[in-house]
C-alpha cells in the first residue's frame, strides 16, 4: 500500500470566483420603450435639490424680514425702560392735573402719548408706583 503525503492547500491552490461580472463593473441598463423621455439626472441630484429647497425655505422663515416682526412688537410692548404707567389720562390737561398731585408728595413723573395717541400715560419709577397709586386713588385732594 503507497503512502500518500496531503499537503495543506494554499491560496493559490483554491478557486476563486471572478471579482467583475463578464461585461465589466457597469452594465448599461436598457432604456423603457414606453415614448416617455426621462431626466439624464440621477436620484441624488433631485433629493439634493429637494433637501436645499427645504432648508432654504425654513432659514427664510426663521431668518426673513424682521420688519413685521419689530413693528408688531413694539406696537404691542411700548416699553419704557424702568419706568411704569400709573394712570392714563384722555387729555394733556388732565394728565398735567395728575403729574402736579404726584409731585405735592414728591413723586415725579413723567407723561407719553398711548399707542393710539388719543389718550396720555402718566409713568413713574417702580419704587414710586405704590406710592403713586397710594396718592391717586387713596387722597382726596
Amino acid at each position: 500500500m503507497p503512502i500518500t503525503v496531503r499537503r495543506r492547500m494554499t491560496s493559490t491552490d483554491r478557486v476563486r470566483p471572478p471579482l467583475h461580472p463578464p461585461g465589466g463593473l457597469a452594465q448599461p441598463i436598457p432604456a423603457a420603450d414606453n415614448g416617455l423621455v426621462g431626466l439624464p439626472v440621477s436620484d441624488e441630484a433631485l433629493i439634493l435639490l429637494a433637501v436645499i429647497f427645504v432648508l432654504s425655505g425654513a432659514l427664510r422663515w426663521t431668518f426673513g424680514s424682521q420688519t413685521s416682526r419689530c413693528s408688531r412688537r413694539l406696537a404691542k410692548a411700548r416699553d419704557y425702560g424702568l419706568l411704569r404707567e400709573v394712570a392714563t389720562a384722555p387729555s394733556e390737561k388732565a394728565a398735567h392735573f395728575v403729574q402736579q398731585r404726584l409731585r405735592n408728595r414728591g413723586i415725579r413723573s413723567t407723561t407719553v402719548p398711548a399707542a393710539d395717541n388719543s389718550r396720555i400715560r402718566v409713568l413713574v419709577f417702580p419704587a414710586d408706583a405704590q406710592a403713586a397709586a397710594d396718592v391717586l386713588l387713596n387722597d382726596p385732594e
